[in-house]
Formats: C-alpha cells, structure tokens, sequence
C-alpha cells in the first residue's frame, strides 16, 4: 500500500476595502507552473479545502509510476481577480499499497507587522465560513479599520495541521483607513425619528468579534424596544480589553393634535341629533372607534352616533405618519353621582357628576334649587337630600337621592374657666358627647379627665358622634387663690426654662419638692428642708411640668428643654 504525507496551507490575498473572498482555486504538480489560472481547477467540497486535497492526492499518486518525493502546488484567487502566490510542498511517494492521511488544518493564527512572535503565539483566527474569507474580513474590520493608523501594515498569517506542524508563513501588505476613536455601532446612524409609542429596532454595526451590550442589558446584535421618551441610548462593543461605546438619539416625530367635540360624558336620548366632531387640519386622516372596535368606514372629521357609548378618533398625520388617538367623548342616557345613597359626613362633602361639555347642571337641596350650583360638582356643607338635574337640548336626566347626615358639630363651652386648686379636666363644663381632651389644637395625644389643670394653659376638647370626631374648641383656664396660694407666691424658680438645674428660693421652709406631668403624674420627687438650693431634672423628657411645694396643691408650671 502506497502512503504519502501531504501539510500545506492555503494562502489568501486580501486588500482592506477590497472584498477579500476567495473566489477560485487550482493545482498542478511538478516543477513546472502552467501560469495563473491554467492549472486544474481546486473546489472546497467540505469548505476547508482538506477534503479535496484528500480526493486529490488520493486519486493521482496510484498513477505515478516512480516513487519518491514530487512537488504538489496550490493557490488561490480573491474577489478582485488577483492570484496569490503559489503554495509548494512534497509528496513522497513509495512502492507499497497506500492508506490516506485526513490533511485538516486545526488553527490559524495572525499578526500585523514585520515582528513574527513565533508559532502559536500569534492572534488565533477562526474559520467561520471554512475558506478564511470572512474570517479574514472579521480580522480587518476588528483591527485594520478600528485599532491601526492609516498607512501600509503588513498582515501575516499561518495554519498548523493535526500534526501540530505549522505551515509557512503568507504576508501581504495591507492598507487601513485608519483608527476609528469615534466608533460607529449603530447601523441606523446618529439619530433616529420614530412616532411616539413605535418600537424601534437597532442594529449592532461594530467590529465583528466584539460583544456588543445594548442600553437594556442585551446582548445580540439587534435589539427591539418601545421608547418611552425621547433621548439616548447607547451600545458599547467589548474584545478582552478593548470596548468602544456608541450612542444613537431618539427623536419622537411630533404627534397630530386628537379632539372631539363635544366632550366628556354628555347626556343623550332618543330624540337626539347630532354630530361628533374631530379636529382639523391639512393632511390629517380620520378613523372612528365605538367602545374600542374600529367603526367601517367612518373616516371623516366629523361622525353622526347612532347608539350609546364611549367614541374615539385615531388622527394621522400624513407628514409624519404618526397618529394619535383621542381622550373618549362618552354618549349616556344615565348619570351616577358620587357619593350616591346616604352619606354621614363632617364638615364638608364634595358631590359631583361626570362633567361633558354640551351638558347644564343644577344642583338641588331638599327638591329646591341652590343658587349659583351649576358646575357637575357641589360642596355641601348642609345635611339634605341632593339631587342634580343634568340637561343637553331636549333632553333631561335627574340623579337619584344622596341623602346626607352631617355629624359631629363642635362642643360648646366657655373659653374662660376658672377652677379650684386641685381641679382636673373633669372639674371643666363643656355640652357634648363623648369629649376628648388635648393640649394642642391640632394632632397630640389626647389627655385623661384626670389630667391636672396648670393656671394660665389651654385645653382643647372635641366631641365625637357616629365616630366621626369634630373640630376643637379652646378653654383657658385661671385658678381661683386660696390662703396657701400667699405661701406659693413666696417662692420662686429659676432658670425657666433649663435644661438640667432648676434653684428655688422660699420664704418660707421648703420641705419637699414634688414634679408632676401633663397627665398629672407624679415623675420626681426631692426632699430638700431648705430656703433655697437647687434640684437636677436632666433626666426629665422635654416638655412642660407642674412644680408642687410641700404637698400645696398651688403649683408652678415649668419647662424643660
């Protein structure tokens, strides 16, 4: 069995800019070069070339009649019809029977320049077609075009086969454009216009080989999306270390005006006619929709309703071919008030109809008319029976009854009270139900009856009917002296407010000092035997406290800061 060994490579001639796909093949053997395109005509039957050689090698050698080594020639044409050079390499040839050897070439590596880094250490290049061609386009346009100065370079390139045997090198000079500092991704350009609420499809334009990553995360090379306003968005391109970034802007294409008239909610009937009518304009196109289905041929500004229901239009605009559709013009025999039935309220209640603007609206209390209530809202500030009466043309409609029931008016009391030491909140006289008490107008937490009365303060007490809690009234309080009150009128405190030290100075002995809250709890208490000195209150909370001496119930009202 005859057996030979065949390593070549196939050597490809590629011009930047000048469509560097192989479009043609051919070999001959010996020594003798038949001149270009006069061998025999090479085809990639498996795209890598490999196969044929196979078949080549496989068919010819049984006809050679002497054995040893005889020189096998390959070469290749590129899309501009230019030959590249001639690849040799020796067969040998022997007298026994023959098995065949899979010539396949397992990488292929490049670099640019004149420095050869050695085999394998080269920039690895991947057949994605099989014949190189649009691998060698994907080095180009990944380096030539985006990394390199403008000027002659000199590409390289090499293949090992499945012995790990590197074949020659193939150099040929190319020509860059130049670097491409700023990159363009996005094939759609700089900027796009698109009809506000249109998806929009970008594509990925960049050097091959990157990884592009779109504004939203995704990888791929398009992305579809619907913009919700207008603005950049951007890509960016990544190779190991190298990314570039790109940015397109979304413009939206200006929306044609949508209207009708009327508008809102408006009363019909059976006698009523009418037209519902769009906004005009020059080259403007109209469609009618009825409870969202398009309505046939009803393409015209202006649209005569036959039922009830809620109408729009969808405008076009020729110039833009953008469309936009209308707020709803609703046709009703009917009108719901809201609130509708009985209603408890405080204060105030806001009652309303939907509003169209065709209709007239009167609002009655108790079946009699409210002067000036003519919008599709009324405040009420009375309890009553309200109805509003909604009229378009000849026809009428009256809502059904809201009954309102106005709860939780105010307590009544005097604003000036005085008490008697000791009193409470309990000792104050106010008419209402089920009364709260505060210390301020407006928010706080609410304070017991038992709560100590401080001469000089401010209470605030509501009521609370149907558990709706009124406004507040205020009530000032004086207390009445007493023979102790000349005893407490001897002593005096300082500073007030403090923060931490508070001194005293008596008239009289003092032999202890007791501090009370708002709530009228006792919180400290210091026994002193003293005409003056001083008493620490730093661990108080901030706020307000009434200072007792020697069990009497006259206090003084202090502050902590």
């Amino acid at each position: 069995m005859k057996k030979y060994i065949l390593i070549f490579f196939v050597c490809i001639q590629v011009v930047v800019a000048q469509n560097p796909v192989v479009t043609a093949g051919e070999y001959f053997w010996g020594t003798t070069d038949p001149g270009f395109g006069n061998g025999t005509t090479l085809t990639a039957e498996d795209t890598q070339f490999n196969q044929r050689v196979e078949s080549i090698i496989a068919s010819q050698v049984n006809s050679f009649t002497t054995q040893g080594p005889i020189l096998f020639n390959i070469r290749v044409k590129d899309g501009n019809n230019q030959w590249g050079p001639t690849f040799k390499k020796a067969v040998f040839v022997n007298n026994n029977t023959f098995t065949t050897r899979q010539i396949k070439l397992t990488k292929f590596e490049y670099f640019f320049g004149n420095f050869d880094p050695g085999e394998g250490n080269g920039t690895q290049i991947v057949a994605f077609d099989g014949a190189l061609d649009e691998a060698v386009e994907t080095v180009f346009r990944t380096q030539a075009t985006w990394d390199m100065a403008t000027g002659p370079v000199l590409f390289n390139i090499r293949a090992r086969d499945v012995n790990n045997l590197w074949g020659s090198l193939f150099k040929k000079t190319v020509f860059p454009y130049g670097a491409n500092p700023n990159a363009q991704l996005i094939a759609e350009g700089d900027s796009i216009e698109i009809c506000q609420g249109s998806s929009v499809t970008l594509t990925y334009s960049g050097p091959n080989g990157y990884t592009p990553t779109w504004f939203d995360g995704s990888q791929g090379n398009t992305v579809t999306f619907t913009p919700t306003q207008a603005g950049s968005v951007n890509v960016s391109a990544t190779l190991e270390n190298s990314t570039y970034t790109d940015s397109i802007n979304i413009i939206f294409k200006p929306q044609p005006t949508s209207t009708i008239s009327p508008s809102g909610q408006i009363l019909v009937c059976g006698s009523s006619n009418f037209s519902l009518q769009a906004n005009t304009g020059t080259g403007l196109s109209y469609q009618w929709f009825l409870n969202g289905n398009l309505i046939a041929n009803a393409t015209n500004a202006t649209h005569l309703p036959t039922a009830v229901g809620s109408y729009t239009v969808r405008v076009t605009s020729a110039s833009t071919s953008c469309s936009k559709t209308s707020e709803p013009t609703v046709l009703s025999a009917t009108f719901i008030s809201q609130p509708n039935g009985t209603v408890n309220f405080c204060g105030t209640q806001i009652l309303s109809v939907p509003s169209g603007s065709s209709n007239s609206y009167q609002w009655k209390k108790d079946n009699v008319n409210i002067s000036g209530a003519n919008t599709n809202t009324y405040t009420a500030t009375q309890p009553g029976v309200y109805i509003c009466v909604i009229t378009n043309g000849s026809c009428t409609f009256t809502t059904a009854n809201i009954i309102l029931n106005q709860i939780a008016t105010a307590p009544t009391a005097s604003a000036n009270q005085s008490f008697n030491s000791g009193g409470t909140l309990a000792n104050l006289s106010v008419s209402g139900t089920n009364l709260q008490w505060y210390s301020n107008s407006t928010g706080g937490t609410p304070l017991p009856l038992s709560t100590v009365l401080v001469d000089g303060a401010t209470y605030y007490v509501s009521q609370t009917v149907n558990g709706c809690e009124s406004s507040r009234i205020a009530i000032t309080v004086t207390q009445n002296l007493s023979n102790e009150d000349f005893v407490v009128n001897g002593f005096n405190f300082y500073p007030n407010p403090t923060t931490s030290i508070l001194n005293f100075k008596s008239a009289v002995q003092v032999e202890k000092i007791a501090i009370y809250n708002t709530l009228g709890q006792l919180v400290q208490q210091e026994k002193v035997n003293a005409l003056e000195g001083a008493i620490n209150i730093e661990k108080l909370v901030q706020g307000t406290y009434l200072v007792k001496v020697n069990d009497i119930d006259k206090g003084y009202t202090i502050i902590k800061n």
